[in-house]
């Protein structure tokens, strides 16, 4: 059982680290991050893990020798690709959060490294890994296509990269409910996401300018297993930028999302749910 955590690997004459790269405003993520770990980890399981189990056949990881996941935060979904492996099989969990990485190392994953690297300078050899794994993740960057090309760079010949994004905006109230609580309350969230990645059309020209001439995509959505008002609004309310504003404004947070719910819940008998766009690529 191997799991540790670097900043700088050598590889023969060529030396990649974190350092070099261009510095990236990662402060105020991490604090940002380390309030939000106990909603991060209610997120995963509720949500965004589900769609590690469907991308999951696709990756082929009976086969997988090297397997390498970018933001793989807390290891989460790495405990669910692992066992699919054989166990001679290796995984590298990254990510630029530590306090992500220190709960990842915590998990001790068999035949494991857990590293600190900044995804778009990522510190490997080329043709090191047959599988990349990129959940949730390329569309919080600005440095995309470098990402991508990083990607293509670090596969083998016949290697796959599964990853993914928001998807149908129609489909995700959840994400809609949470864009309308922003906006009438003037709270602005230290995330960013890439709305040109809304765009299918222009997905697949990135991933086919990065090397991935083959592609294929399907959205996925996912519901909330609960109709209790009260949980799915206390869901909402724990996410650190909506969790730390005055209490006086905070009242009218919460009155305002429980109409919401209420709407969704009691009115369009709809479940709240969240959506995503996954894809597979390979390189030929």
């Amino acid at each position: 059982m191997l799991t540790r955590s670097i900043l700088f690997r050598r590889f023969g004459s060529t030396a990649t680290a974190v350092a070099q790269a261009p510095k990236e405003d990662i402060e105020g993520l991490e604090k940002y991050w380390e309030k939000a770990l106990n909603w991060y980890n209610i997120y995963n399981s509720r949500l965004s893990l589900k769609a590690y189990r469907t991308i999951a056949p696709f990756l082929q990881l009976d086969k997988a020798k090297k397997v390498l996941e970018i933001g793989g935060g807390t290891g989460s979904g790495a405990e669910i690709l692992i066992p699919q492996l054989t166990s001679s099989a290796t995984y590298t969990l990254t990510d630029h959060i530590e306090c992500f990485l220190k709960v990842a190392k915590e998990k001790n994953l068999p035949n494991t490294e857990v590293l600190k690297v900044v995804p778009s300078h990522l510190p490997f050899a080329g043709e090191s890994f047959d599988r990349f794994i990129a959940l949730a993740t390329i569309e919080e960057l600005e440095t995309t296509k470098k990402v991508l090309s990083e990607a293509y760079r670090v596969l083998q010949p016949g290697g796959i990269i599964g990853a993914s994004v928001t998807g149908k905006r129609e489909a995700d109230n959840y994400r809609v409910i949470s864009e309308h609580v922003r906006q009438k309350f003037g709270i602005v969230s230290p995330l960013r996401f890439r709305s040109d990645l809304k765009n299918t059309g222009m997905i697949k020209r990135m991933f086919n300018e990065a090397g991935f001439h083959k592609t294929f995509m399907f959205y996925e959505n996912i519901t909330f297993k609960s109709n209790s008002i009260e949980e799915l609004k206390s869901f909402f309310l724990q996410e650190p930028s909506l969790a730390e504003q005055p209490i006086e404004i905070k009242q009218k947070i919460d009155n305002y999302i429980e109409k919401e719910l209420v709407n969704l819940l009691r009115v369009e008998e709809t479940p709240l749910a969240t959506d995503f766009l996954l894809i597979i690529g390979f390189k030929l």
